[in-house]
């Protein structure tokens, strides 16, 4: 899937410097910084969907200019192109997109602080953030580039090709993929990215224990029913989308993120574990075919993560391969073909 990067452009221009002293209250001048005003505009190209997520969509735009720790200026709009007035000099500048209320902030630090949670995110509204230091001329133009806080994890192809002869002969009506899902999914971060342990956990058995089938985020269900016969294979993609989480190595207070392929095979249920280390925001972490050779651990089915259902079945190397795409691609196991 190709998709266009958001830019977001700000042109900076002297404004028409008024008789009126009234006008010189429009903005408070920062270290003798000019008058100017800000036209922020974001172009990009045709949204594209994946799934049923709308991951390009921009339903509400936020702008935050900062004179070193102190707000200089801020503009909000439901649209794609906000005005608003700040004066010249070395800015930093924020762009929010489809982030929860912000305006209250007046500080750089609180900004970079202020959390983003999962939750804030829909499939038709993905937060994105991104940010730059310049300096504004009276006829500067600023691209910030925007990205995700969420990555995304996807699964475009099952194959079935079991190497035990019975269960290789088992008929079609004997296997189907059930769902997809997330485990040990951190769920909050802050705007600059940096949060550090502890996390807040979701579908971990760490903490909450228990999968929320109304979170499509963390859970998706084939659109129809997906029975396979030996050596056949699925290919409907699936995502699910989770916050970064920076943890290579389960431990007693973190673990590693996992897509969980479950499937129910002879009447019984079994997960197969993927482990996805080191997850960063606005990567999509990718499996081009995942080849069940075997059974995966027992799992009674239900909705709640028991620690043997969320069990390594194989460690393996994760390759991180990056394309010059909307979402930065890194493929799981082996050129993106994991065999369990």
């Amino acid at each position: 899937m190709t998709m266009k990067k958001f830019f977001f452009t700000l042109a900076a221009c002297l404004a028409v410097i008024s008789s009126c002293k009234k006008q010189e209250n429009l903005t408070p001048k920062v270290d003798k910084g000019e008058k100017a005003v800000l036209n922020v505009s974001i172009s990009g190209g045709p949204q594209a969907k994946a799934a049923s997520f709308d991951e390009n969509k921009v339903n509400s735009l936020q702008v935050f200019v900062f004179n070193g720790n102190e707000l200089d200026a801020y503009g909000s709009a439901a649209a794609m192109t906000l005005t608003l007035n700040a004066t010249t000099g070395q800015r930093t500048v924020y762009a929010l997109v489809n982030a929860p209320d912000l305006s209250g902030i007046v500080k750089l630090d609180a900004l970079k602080a202020s959390v983003s949670n999962l939750s804030d995110n829909a499939p038709d509204s993905f937060v994105m953030v991104g940010s730059t230091t310049q300096s504004l001329g009276q006829e500067s133009n600023i691209v910030v580039e925007v990205n995700r806080l969420a990555a995304r994890i996807k699964l475009k192809k099952l194959t079935r090709n079991f190497r035990s002869d019975g269960l290789a002969a088992l008929d079609a009506s004997s296997f189907e993929l059930v769902r997809i899902y997330a485990t040990d999914v951190v769920t909050a971060n802050n705007y600059a990215l940096n949060v550090e342990a502890p996390y807040v956990w979701k579908n971990s058995t760490l903490s909450d224990s228990s999968i929320d089938t109304s979170d499509e985020f963390l859970l998706r269900t084939p659109s129809a029913p997906a029975t396979l016969a030996q050596g056949a294979s699925y290919s409907e993609e699936m995502c699910v989308f989770v916050y970064p989480n920076p943890c290579t190595e389960d431990s007693e207070t973190a673990h590693c993120t996992r897509l969980v392929v479950e499937c129910l095979i002879d009447g019984n249920c079994y997960t197969y574990p993927i482990l996805v280390p080191r997850v960063e925001f606005n990567k999509s972490y990718e499996i081009n075919e995942l080849i069940l050779t075997r059974l995966g651990n027992q799992s009674d089915g239900d909705d709640s993560i028991d620690t043997p259902e969320n069990d390594r079945i194989e460690s393996f190397e994760i390759p991180f391969g990056i394309t010059v795409a909307n979402w930065d691609t890194v493929l799981l196991g082996n050129e993106g073909i994991v065999t369990i």
